[in-house]
């Protein structure tokens, strides 16, 4: 998550958990190995060293607590092109209200590959934040302390993180409206049978993100960012 310089717009990059990267210290593993291996700090050292990209803080989403964070909000609405069932849950074809429960569901659907479920999780942050910007549920004094006190549940922060930065992080993302945020993921590619990043193209991002530029990035490479609907 990359905040820009002025507090009002930024963007969200995924790098997908199969991509082969150098874990320092152990060699090529897929990113998701450094997290097993050396838990938040190892990671982070591997993304840095895989990006140039440093990084400022880390968090961790529980998705076990985004039901209360999606009922505290009151929901948020996604569009599925066919119906699926996932984990006896029917969602229908077109628009689907996610609350609660429902919204683990869709982002964690046993029947999809590990590409359809980051897309699904990507969708469901992406809007949660807008509806969270877009009600301005946490600059209204009315719902303010209940969307917060759900917000920093599901969120497991590092050691140098306050709480009252992680208050003003999260206020400063309610202020922004939807449209603020850019969500992309990094390019791909498939050497010798391993998922690896695509350098011409990620290296513009990586670049992308430490001069503010990610909706730039967005507009020159469509293919990156996140589509409205998902499978």
């Amino acid at each position: 998550l990359h905040i820009n310089a002025n507090g009002k717009a930024g963007g969200a990059v995924t790098i997908p958990g199969d991509t082969a990267v150098n874990v320092p210290g152990h060699g090529t593993h897929p990113l998701w190995y450094a997290d097993k291996l050396g838990g938040p700090s190892l990671l982070v050292k591997t993304i840095t060293a895989a990006t140039g990209v440093p990084i400022n803080h880390y968090a961790r989403i529980d998705f076990s607590h985004v039901a209360g964070l999606l009922d505290a909000i009151g929901g948020v609405e996604v569009t599925i092109p066919k119906t699926t069932t996932s984990f006896g849950q029917t969602f229908h074809a077109g628009v689907n209200q996610l609350t609660g429960v429902t919204a683990v569901y869709y982002a964690r659907d046993p029947s999809l590959s590990d590409e359809g479920r980051i897309l699904r999780q990507e969708v469901l942050v992406r809007d949660t934040l807008a509806k969270i910007g877009n009600d301005h549920l946490l600059t209204n004094p009315l719902t303010m302390v209940s969307v917060l006190k759900a917000l920093t549940s599901a969120l497991t922060v590092d050691s140098n993180m306050t709480n009252s930065q992680v208050v003003s992080l999260a206020r400063q993302l309610g202020g922004l409206g939807g449209s603020a945020a850019t969500f992309v993921t990094a390019a791909t590619q498939t050497v010798h049978g391993q998922l690896v990043l695509n350098p011409a193209i990620d290296s513009q991002l990586w670049m992308a993100i430490e001069h503010d530029g990610i909706k730039g990035f967005a507009a020159k490479y469509p293919s990156t960012v996140t589509p409205q609907v998902v499978p």
